[in-house]
């Protein structure tokens, strides 16, 4: 048997300074050129070296340790990275440094993150095809006897198109805590959340970088081969969850307009913060924000500040 693990890069890079960056580029560009300029720039950047050489941090070691756990199972392993500024990327790939993510409010966010919900899709699909690869999920199931993925929901849901072809192919898991926009990549997605990382005898230990990849790895340690059987995954997860009860929420909840407050208050002071980052500092002051619900607030506090930019640009016309 053969199967393969698709996991995220990082922010965090070896080496100093962003190197090449989405920020460099005109931003006023249609977005089919603007990803013809971005691929003719890390085409022609000097190279960094192998993919897999590239990232550091927490949540890449949580993507190696998910690797690691089906290299255990004594299987052939294919692995590939998703990376916003690359598209689908072998680990031997030779790359530049390089700056780009699907994540909102980021000086590096794709076009139009934020404001379309299809601009990760058709980002996603021009990086690759401009590559020269426009399936690679497709033509990595078909190599495969299972799919594993393992990733946040921004990344995840840009590789839609791709998760849907490979799961027609192949069993295809999707590890992904928050829930994929699309029912169908959804139906893929077993149910878990920050109950697994919680209590005295946690299912996985952490916090939120990593966590799929480690809640992935775990179960790949449990189930072996058995963890491209979603029914299973389902079961062991679900159990894991029921032995800590209901989920907790002993944070104090804030209103719509305070959390945006909170949002763009932030963004203000720095402007490359990510949407990750920003939860995280709320909920470390004892705040209550779903995910899901905090994404929603914070991509309309992007869309009013973009829409109030523009106005500003007019009047000064």
């Amino acid at each position: 048997m053969q199967l393969a693990a698709v996991v995220p890069c990082t922010d965090s890079k070896f080496g100093a300074g962003p190197g090449v960056a989405l920020r460099e580029i005109d931003r006023l560009l249609p977005r089919e050129h603007f990803a013809e300029e971005w691929v003719d720039r890390i085409a022609t950047a000097p190279p960094h070296g192998r993919a897999g050489d590239l990232y550091k941090g927490p949540g890449w070691a949580a993507s190696l340790s998910l690797v690691t756990a089906l290299q255990a199972t004594e299987t052939h392993v294919e692995w590939r990275i998703v990376s916003a500024g690359y598209g689908l990327l072998h680990p031997d790939d030779q790359v530049a440094r390089y700056s780009a993510t699907f994540l909102a409010g980021n000086p590096d966010s794709v076009p139009g993150v934020g404001a379309d919900a299809d601009a990760t899709v058709d980002w996603w699909t021009s990086v690759n095809r401009l590559r020269g690869a426009p399936q690679p999920l497709l033509h990595l199931a078909q190599a495969v006897d299972g799919l594993l993925i393992a990733a946040s929901a921004p990344y995840v849901d840009a590789m839609t198109p791709g998760i849907l072809a490979a799961a027609d192919r192949v069993p295809t898991v999707v590890f992904c805590a928050g829930r994929p926009r699309h029912p169908g990549v959804a139906a893929l997605a077993p149910r878990f959340d920050r109950r697994l990382r919680e209590g005295g005898d946690p299912f996985v230990r952490g916090g939120d970088v990593g966590f799929n990849q480690r809640v992935a790895a775990k179960v790949v340690e449990l189930l072996g081969l058995a963890v491209i059987d979603r029914a299973r995954v389902d079961e062991v997860l679900a159990g894991a969850m029921d032995r800590e009860g209901p989920l907790r929420h002993e944070r104090q909840v804030a209103s719509d307009a305070t959390v945006m407050a909170f949002i763009g208050a932030a963004l203000t002071s720095d402007p490359s913060v990510s949407r990750t980052a920003l939860l995280r500092r709320w909920r470390d002051k004892g705040r209550a924000c779903e995910q899901g619900r905090f994404r929603v607030l914070y991509e309309r506090v992007v869309e009013e500040r973009r829409g109030q930019l523009s106005l500003e640009e007019a009047d000064c016309g």
